[in-house]
């Protein structure tokens, strides 16, 4: 194994695992040949003192310092694009997210726009039994219009993308997923009348078991069964009429 080049200095700061946490440490002092006291400065663990190896410092740092190259290289491909640009996030399984360029405050984001590739039913918009719309996370993403910064390393574009299933030219050429969901029809119109129902008769019965147990005085059992089946009743004329 190749020897590291990275130099292990008193104050040197780098981040290792502790407990269930990643705290940060400092070097403070050299205890042998290869061994090193550090402290840390975690919020949690402030104070703590552990003895680590040279070994281990080396390469926490060269972990540490290949995410700031991954940094470096994230904002260098996000600084040339152009906005309005089209590029394809990667979601892998052969799956891949249409996105246009755009400002997200003063940064340049991604604002996904369609969905091509291999995708999977519940991937997609659908109706739920109720007649409610339930969304997949990319494609509610694209209902919103929702920019975020995606990782270079899965935008199909970029030098770093690391899928290779399918060229970027195979993907611009694959058709658009419609996202489009069939209209209400009579059943699903009733049905979801029919949740909202419910969903009113919880919070009447909540409120009325909360009144039971704080005020004796509201009534016994008798008066909350009372209640309880006026309210069904009028929700019933509402529902027939």
């Amino acid at each position: 194994m190749a020897k590291s080049s990275i130099k292990v200095e008193i104050g040197a700061k780098f981040h290792s695992s502790y407990a269930d946490a990643n705290p940060l440490w400092v070097v403070k002092r050299k205890v042998a040949a290869k061994a090193w006291e550090a402290v840390s400065e975690d919020i949690d663990y402030g104070g703590m003192k552990k003895l680590f190896s040279t070994k281990e410092i080396q390469s926490a740092l060269a972990w540490e310092e290949g995410f700031r190259q991954l940094d470096r290289e994230q904002e260098r491909f996000y600084e040339s694009l152009e906005i309005g640009q089209t590029v394809h996030y990667c979601n892998g399984f052969k799956q891949y997210v249409e996105c246009v360029v755009a400002w997200l405050d003063k940064e340049k984001a991604l604002k996904p726009v369609a969905l091509k590739g291999n995708w999977n039913g519940w991937d997609l918009p659908r109706r739920m039994p109720d007649g409610s719309i339930s969304h997949s996370y990319h494609a509610d993403k694209i209902a919103k219009g929702t920019c975020w910064r995606a990782n270079v390393s899965c935008i199909l574009e970029s030098p770093l993308n690391g899928y290779k299933e399918h060229t970027v030219e195979q993907v611009r050429a694959m058709p658009r997923i419609n996202l489009e969901v069939e209209p209400l029809n009579d059943r699903q119109e009733r049905i979801g009348q029919t949740v909202e129902v419910l969903e009113e008769a919880e919070k009447q019965i909540t409120k009325a078991m909360e009144e039971f147990r704080v005020d004796k005085h509201v009534g016994d059992v008798k008066q909350l069964r009372e209640k309880l089946a006026a309210f069904f009743e009028q929700q019933a004329k509402e529902l027939r009429g």
